[in-house]
């Protein structure tokens, strides 16, 4: 339990970190400089420029964290399945009919939205879990309806990952426990974190918006 809080934690202090809020809202919020000659105008324009570079730190920090909050619900699960356990030991699909209806119940959602919470809850931790970081995700384009997709949809976006983006992210990030051989192995998600609920798939809505989708 420790762990797992230090593990929420130590990402909250990273995407926060990476933002800079402290300096960033010093910068965004200071008074703009009066224009009374040549040198206080390119002053102005320089200043116009910091705060449109602070603006976008906090943008992406803002994408970040929303990719974080919804991979976190899958600590919540965790503890669900604890408390499963001790409720109906032995009796895999009773624990996971608790945990169903115990989460539907509290965010009032249908079964089928909470598959895909929890399904792509899973498919960022695996991503985050080999090396990627959530800047990293958001600075290629990616969102959470990403991670909800159907599974053909997001098994064929996972193809285009591996072809070209991941490689490229672990070059910048180069974590010295990835090899190519074991990046390529991990970063086989296919089966689209279905294990424990083989068949389930999100919503046919997703088609239009993820069959176009491409990484550059």
């Amino acid at each position: 339990m420790q762990a797992k809080s230090l593990a929420i934690e130590d990402n909250q202090r990273s995407i926060y970190l990476n933002a800079d809020f402290n300096q960033t809202l010093k910068v965004i919020t200071s008074e703009p400089v009066q224009i009374v000659d040549e040198k206080s105008a390119k002053e102005r324009i320089m200043q116009w420029i910091s705060q449109g570079n602070h603006s976008k730190k906090v943008e992406i920090a803002t994408k970040a964290y929303k990719l974080f909050h919804r991979m976190s619900l899958i600590y919540i699960y965790d503890d669900l399945r604890a408390l499963a356990l001790k409720k109906y030991p032995y009796n895999e699909r009773k624990q996971r009919k608790f945990e169903q209806v115990f989460i539907c119940s509290q965010l009032d959602i249908h079964v089928r939205t909470e598959r895909r919470k929890k399904n792509s809850a899973i498919r960022i931790q695996r991503l985050i879990n080999i090396g990627i970081t959530f800047e990293q995700l958001v600075s290629v384009g990616l969102n959470i309806s990403h991670f909800e997709a159907s599974d053909f949809y997001y098994d064929t976006f996972l193809i285009k990952v591996k072809s070209g983006t991941i490689k490229n992210l672990f070059q910048k990030s180069n974590p010295p426990y990835l090899s190519d051989d074991n990046t390529q192995e991990d970063v086989n998600l296919t089966e689209s974190s279905n294990s424990s609920e083989s068949g389930e798939s999100g919503d046919e809505s997703d088609i239009g918006e993820h069959s176009e989708f491409e990484l550059v």
